[in-house]
């Protein structure tokens, strides 16, 4: 409440509180906060019962005290007051009133003044001085409950548009949708505290035979974290629910294996112009590769302590909150590890130039080393910065000494991009010492930056490199940017485009590098992606370059029925491939998905499809699962009693196969701010 009530002792004071608290819950209730049926309800029991009790109450105490009613206005018709009333409001006919059921529930209560009189002298008073017994209907919440099948119907299926119709569209309506059905999936499976003795009997099984026989058992519940997984991928993980997923087939080894697709191969079809009759003619190529790669685990351990069993009792259920929490999280890691995972190692940056500049703090006098290191997605995301802690960081390759030129120096820094990098660590030296000492200064996700000023940090470049990571899988940043995946040579790679610390060009009705790079996949490869996967950021500078192209519109208006509402601002949702008009028989549009967790600098260009028929593999990309989202007690939750707190785990394990590497590429060094 915004306001708060005033107290006061007598009826007309409590009446107006009354009446001031519905007020007030009736503009909670225009923004949506509260139920606006209830609100009616409550204002029909002020109006009707309320006043009449009130009314009623007087004119026993005045019957009581003897006290004449000819002064009172109100008793000119006292038939109206003395007679029972009947208990329906007459002022909101949707209130449901309950009749009194015994002979003891229509006794009015007696007041303190009557309490202390002669039982025989004691006045009866009227029914209508009982508030009636309101039944409130909640009429909002049992809406919600009946939609969640379908609103989990459809999220399951990854179909995000119609679980916002099933919300109506509203935001708030979605959220608690989803929240009432992550809950009802766990209820359907038994994930409460009730049963965490039955939960931990899953981790009883040596064998898969034992899993599936305690999976199946009527005293154990099944594993309902699929279905969950599945409600919370639309929201979570974006390219894990994109991306296709299948089992392990045929195998009996810790390691995924699959043949990829490289189209005609070395197929001259030149060959084919000087055939000689009934010459036996041209023999194509069966051109593919294999690849091996070890399943990547991916697992979020958790646990729930008996002083939050204690503190939910009544509320929540903590083993509810705690799963909703750990697989949150999981599908969160998964996402990432699918985009930017990577096993092999990359290679340190070429060669550094540098040029003195005339913006900056840096001593006009001074001599400087500039030092930059490679980094694999891992160590962007993890922020490293060089001394002993890094990982994904790749040597570092030192400049030559620079001199600035005047008060105000800086120096500017360029160097090719590394392939399989998505960003740079940058280190310079104090005035007058050497490469080795220089410290971290700055990270970018371009192959091109401006040094302005020392910096405070005490970390220097990594002695050995850490790009590497033999538990890693490799994601859709390596199968773009890398041509070596797994000991294997992409033949014909479509290499990614090294925009070198430029922007992006608008022209000729696009963006002028989408369209080199699309129209290379298209000759080369008779191929056209489906998929761009860039920043937020990213996204943003390319709607300004689209508005950029001329007078043409890019953009429709809708016309809704509500007025009073203005809906502004534009994105970019998708990208015409003018190169591949034929593919399906219309103009190829390509999705573009601005990624969360997506850095600056880089775009992918992902063929989601083969157009080969040599295969029986028309999927670009695969997720092959070999043990799905799965729930494991640990060791300590099965000792049984006498535990002060419940562990458990979360994991699934799985290898992102690539079924036509060649043409997946990508555009690195994009700045965006240009």
């Amino acid at each position: 409440m915004s306001d708060k009530l005033k107290k006061d002792t007598g009826a007309d004071g409590v009446l107006n509180d009354a009446r001031q608290m519905v007020s007030q819950l009736q503009e909670q209730a225009k923004n949506g906060q509260i139920d606006g049926a209830m609100l009616d309800q409550l204002q029909s029991m002020l109006d009707v019962t309320v006043d009449t009790a009130a009314d009623a109450q007087a004119e026993g105490k005045a019957a009581l005290d003897g006290m004449s009613k000819t002064d009172d206005p109100a008793a000119s018709e006292p038939e109206e007051t003395s007679e029972p009333t009947s208990t329906e409001p007459t002022t909101d006919e949707t209130t449901e009133v309950a009749e009194p059921s015994t002979e003891e529930e229509s006794t009015a209560i007696p007041t303190e003044e009557e309490s202390t009189m002669d039982p025989t002298e004691k006045v009866e008073q009227p029914l209508s001085s009982k508030p009636p017994r309101v039944n409130l209907l909640f009429d909002k919440v049992d809406d919600l409950r009946s939609k969640i099948p379908a609103f989990v119907k459809a999220m399951t299926t990854g179909n995000l548009k119609a679980a916002q119709q099933v919300a109506n569209h509203e935001n708030s309506t979605f959220d608690t949708l989803f929240n009432m059905s992550q809950r009802a999936l766990l209820d359907e499976g038994g994930w409460t505290l009730d049963n965490l003795e039955k939960l931990s009997g899953l981790a009883q099984f040596s064998g898969g035979a034992s899993l599936a026989k305690s999976i199946t058992a009527s005293t154990v519940p099944g594993i309902y974290l699929i279905k969950l997984a599945k409600l919370m991928l639309p929201l979570y993980a974006g390219l894990v629910n994109r991306i296709p997923a299948g089992g392990p087939e045929g195998m009996s080894s810790n390691k995924a294996t699959w043949k990829a697709q490289l189209g005609y191969g070395t197929l001259n079809f030149a060959d084919f112009f000087r055939n000689a009759e009934a010459a036996i003619g041209t023999e194509p190529p069966s051109s593919f590769l294999t690849y091996e790669a070890a399943f990547n685990d991916v697992a979020v351990t958790d646990s729930v302590t008996m002083k939050a069993i204690a503190a939910g009792r009544g509320y929540s259920d903590p083993m509810q909150i705690s799963v909703i929490k750990s697989m949150s999280a999981l599908l969160s890691a998964q996402e990432k590890i699918i985009l930017g995972s990577n096993s092999g190692s990359i290679a340190a940056p070429g060669t550094v130039t540098v040029t003195a500049g005339s913006v900056g703090t840096l001593s006009a006098s001074g001599s400087y080393y500039v030092r930059v290191t490679a980094l694999t997605y891992e160590g962007w995301l993890a922020g490293t910065t060089g001394s002993t802690a890094a990982v994904g960081e790749s040597l570092p390759t030192s400049s030559a000494q620079v001199l600035t030129t005047s008060a105000t120096g800086s120096i500017l820094v360029t160097w090719a991009a590394v392939t399989g990098a998505v960003a740079y660590n940058i280190y310079l030296s104090v005035s007058g010492s050497t490469a080795v000492s220089a410290v971290y200064n700055k990270t970018v996700t371009i192959n091109k930056t401006t040094v302005t000023a020392v910096s405070t940090s005490t970390n220097t470049a990594p002695a050995s490199a850490t790009t590497a990571n033999s538990y890693g899988i490799e994601g859709l940043i390596s199968w773009c940017l890398l041509t070596d995946v797994y000991g294997n040579t992409s033949p014909s790679k479509v290499t990614p485009t090294d925009n070198a610390g430029a922007g992006l060009t608008a022209g000729n009705g696009g963006i002028t590098q989408f369209d080199t790079l699309l129209a290379k996949q298209w000759t080369d490869w008779k191929i056209a992606p489906s998929l761009m996967v860039m920043s937020p950021g990213m996204n943003a500078t390319l709607v300004g370059k689209l508005q950029s192209l001329g007078s043409g519109t890019f953009y429709r208006v809708d016309v809704s029925n509500e007025r009073n509402k203005v809906q502004g601002g534009m994105m970019v949702t998708g990208y015409v491939n003018k190169f591949a008009p034929f593919a399906d028989g219309t103009p190829r549009m390509i999705d573009i998905i601005p990624h969360p967790d997506m850095p600056d600098g880089t775009i992918l260009f992902l063929c989601e499809t083969i157009p080969y028929p040599m295969g029986n593999e028309s999927r670009g990309f695969v997720r092959d699962v070999l043990l799905p989202y799965t729930y494991f007690p640990l060791p300590s939750q099965v000792a049984g009693v006498g535990k002060i707190q419940y562990n458990y785990s979360i994991t699934t394990s799985e290898v992102l196969e690539c079924f036509n590497p060649s043409p997946q590429s990508a555009i690195v060094g994009i700045d965006k701010d240009l």
